[in-house]
């Protein structure tokens, strides 16, 4: 029964290009992360600051196969690591809320 009801899930999820969340839910591609950075310069990112996010996530877009997006997971343990260190960007903390607000809307 258990083997029927994944087969059936895919099948729908395939056909109507669902995104099941057990399946780790959305995640965000190169187009969306362009997206997502011509939102923050709209927003007033400096040029650098928009280059400092493109640098911490591209990588997970460079991956091999299926990891070639960023999931909620991932971007959680950048976001962490971009709150937690401060001293090696130049973000405020008012672009790290914008950050994660304009992220989130994608994931």
């Amino acid at each position: 029964m258990g083997l029927w009801l994944l087969k059936m899930a895919m099948s729908l999820s395939l056909r109507y290009n669902i995104v099941m969340p057990f399946w780790g839910g959305k995640t965000v591609n190169k187009d969306e992360l362009r997206k997502i950075l011509s939102k923050l310069d709209r927003s007033g990112f400096s040029d650098r600051d928009v280059s400092t996010v493109r640098q911490l996530f591209i990588g997970d877009l460079l991956e091999r196969g299926s990891k070639r997006n960023i999931d909620k997971k991932e971007f959680g343990k950048i976001l962490n690591w971009i709150e937690g260190n401060k001293s090696k960007h130049d973000l405020s903390s008012s672009q790290i809320e914008t950050l994660k607000e304009t992220f989130l809307q994608y994931l």
